[in-house]
């Protein structure tokens, strides 16, 4: 999910102000309310504290053959894109995303139920009369799901952007003397304890949501593939009063309509994201630390430390 950089305060570090809805969504404050902003928004905004963000069980299998049937499978997981292009100075500055690693679906990078529902790649179901009244329905064709991620992270260090000493002072405010007035400054922005720890803290933090995002699309997904496809090579016919009541037996037995599946991989993507980030691995970055500047101003500096 993403990461982003504090607006250090001076002094006691105030409450945190509870986020607007459109901060939540897609901000990466992934607790049930910005899941629920999520889905309903579009966009982002920085936030005030430098933090890092960015299925059910399988049912029951398909009677068939007592013999273990061939399966072809549908679904596969295809390894991501790494960008590493941020710069941890300007994002200090513009509170710009550290770290973002989106899941994605054929293709499709999402962090919406409308998204991922559209992305997922639907079996055709083939209903017909049944000899002795109502209808059968089975699997026609499965479609080919491919799930993976696509991730952002640090360009490795030094990290320098040139700002407004105003733009400094507000997101660092213990350098409001040193750097005064007007002008720009060079702002620096220091791992602590180096550079490259943040680096690689940074692309671990990164790496272990896209772990999570493939075990959500094995879980979900691939659970629900797995059914299909035994059912399709069985034959297996499901049985209902109705065309519809038919196709609905089916979606029971496989684990869950199209949607209802696309819906547990976003939930257990977001799960993950939460429970990895209530972790002390996980946690926040911390607010800047060891501020300086150089005299008259022209070059300063801050201090961050990752503990992923």
């Amino acid at each position: 999910m993403r990461l982003y950089v504090p607006r250090a305060r001076s002094g006691e570090a105030a409450a945190r102000k509870r986020p607007e809805e459109h901060e939540l969504a897609l901000s990466g404050l992934m607790t049930r309310d910005g899941l629920a902003a999520l889905q309903r928004t579009a966009g982002n905004q920085a936030v005030t504290r430098f933090v890092q963000r960015c299925g059910g069980k399988p049912g029951q299998g398909v009677e068939g053959s007592e013999e273990d049937l061939p399966v072809q499978r549908a679904v596969t997981w295809a390894n991501g894109a790494v960008h590493e292009v941020n710069n941890l100075a300007k994002c200090v500055i513009t509170g710009a995303a550290v770290g973002v690693t989106w899941p994605s679906l054929n293709g499709t990078q999402f962090w919406s139920e409308a998204a991922v529902r559209g992305a997922l790649a639907k079996p055709t179901i083939k209903t017909q009369a049944a000899g002795g009244g109502g209808f059968d329905a089975e699997v026609e064709a499965i479609g080919n799901n491919t799930g993976s991620f696509d991730e952002t992270v640090l360009a490795k260090g030094p990290w320098r952007h040139k700002a407004g000493k105003a733009a400094v002072r507000a997101v660092v405010p213990a350098l409001a003397k040193d750097l005064a007035g007007a002008g720009d400054t060079t702002f620096r922005a220091l791992g602590d304890p180096t550079d490259d720890h943040m680096f690689k803290a940074n692309r671990r933090h990164e790496d272990k949501h896209a772990t999570d995002h493939k075990a959500a699309f094995d879980a979900t997904i691939g659970a629900w593939d797995a059914k299909l496809v035994q059912a399709k090579a069985a034959g297996t016919k499901f049985h209902g009063a109705t065309a519809n009541d038919a196709t609905a037996a089916l979606w029971a037995a496989m684990g869950g309509t199209p949607d209802e599946i696309a819906s547990a991989f976003l939930t257990a993507c977001v799960n993950a994201v939460v429970a990895y980030h209530g972790t002390a691995a996980g946690g926040p970055v911390g607010a800047p630390t060891g501020p300086g500047a150089s005299s008259g101003g022209t070059v300063s500096w801050a201090r961050y430390k990752n503990p992923s």
